[in-house]
C-alpha cells in the first residue's frame, strides 16, 4: 500500500499518520464511494461506543484530508464517505476497469480467436498494475472481500486468455497465463490440469508430470479422475 501526493510518497511512520492511512485503506476496501460511517466504525473502532467512535472518525478524517492536501478529496455527506475521483486516482479502480474491459474482449471473440489481439495488451496492463494482494500478507478482515474479488477476477481472466491462446495454437503463451494464474490461486485443480495439457501439446510430458506432482503436493492425493487419467497418459508418453 502506497500513497502519493504530487508524486511524492507519504510515509507510514508515527501513529498520527497510521490511523488516517488505515481510514483510507478501509474506505478503498469497502467500496471507495458512499461508504457508510457505521461500516467504517465497525472496521476501525469496533470496541468504541457511540459518541467516542464518531469523534474518533471525525478526527481521523480531518487528519486524512490534511495528509492528502485536499479536503475535498474525501467527501462526507449524509453519514457516508467517498473518495472523489476528480482528485484521487486509485490503482484498484484502474485495475477493475481493465478487468471489465477484458470481459468485453472475451465476449467479443470471433471463431478464429481474433480477440487475442485486444485481450493480450489489456492483460499486460492489468499485470503491470497488480502488485500483489491488497494490504499484503496479513490483512485486516475488512480487506478480504476486495482482495478476493480482484484475485478471482484476475485468475478467471488469465484462464480465459490462456484458452484463447490454446485455440490459436500459442501453447507457450498459454503456459505463461496458467503459471501466472496458479501463482495467484494454487488450489485450482482445473488450472493445473490445463497447464499439464499445454505442456503435453508442446511435447514436454516430463514438465507436465512435474505440474501434476505440484498439484498433488498442494491438494493432496485425492485428485479428480480426469487429472489422474491425464497423468497416466503422460507417464506412458514420457516412457515411450
Amino acid at each position: 500500500f502506497e500513497v502519493r501526493v504530487d508524486d511524492r510518497p507519504i510515509g507510514f511512520s508515527g501513529k498520527t499518520q497510521r490511523r488516517p492511512l488505515e481510514l483510507l485503506q478501509a474506505l478503498i476496501a469497502l467500496g471507495s464511494r458512499e461508504v457508510s460511517e457505521e461500516r467504517l466504525l465497525d472496521a476501525l473502532w469496533p470496541e468504541a461506543e457511540g459518541d467516542a467512535a464518531h469523534r474518533a472518525l471525525e478526527i481521523t478524517l480531518h487528519r486524512l484530508r490534511r495528509l492528502l492536501g485536499r479536503p475535498e478529496a474525501v467527501s462526507r455527506r449524509g453519514g457516508r464517505l467517498s473518495l472523489e475521483a476528480r482528485y484521487c486516482w486509485v490503482d484498484v479502480w484502474a485495475l477493475e476497469a481493465l478487468l471489465t474491459r477484458l470481459d468485453g474482449a472475451d465476449g467479443g471473440e470471433g471463431p478464429d480467436g481474433s480477440a487475442i489481439d485486444s485481450a493480450a495488451p489489456l492483460m499486460a496492463q492489468v499485470l503491470a498494475l497488480y502488485q500483489g494482494p491488497f494490504l499484503g500478507a496479513d490483512p485486516p478482515p475488512w480487506a478480504s472481500r476486495l482482495r478476493e474479488r480482484v484475485q478471482s477476477r484476475l485468475v478467471r481472466q488469465l484462464g480465459a486468455l490462456a484458452r484463447r491462446w490454446e485455440r490459436g495454437g500459442r501453447w507457450e503463451e498459454a503456459v505463461g497465463c496458467y503459471e501466472r494464474a496458479l501463482a495467484l490461486d494454487d488450489s485450482a485443480e482445473g488450472l493445473y490440469r490445463r497447464l499439464m495439457l499445454a505442456y503435453r501439446e508442446l511435447g514436454r510430458p516430463a514438465e507436465a508430470l512435474v505440474v501434476y506432482e505440484r498439484c498433488r503436493a498442494q491438494l493432496g492425493a485425492m485428485l479428480s479422475h480426469e487429472t489422474e487419467a491425464i497423468a497416466a497418459r503422460l507417464r506412458t508418453r514420457a516412457a515411450s
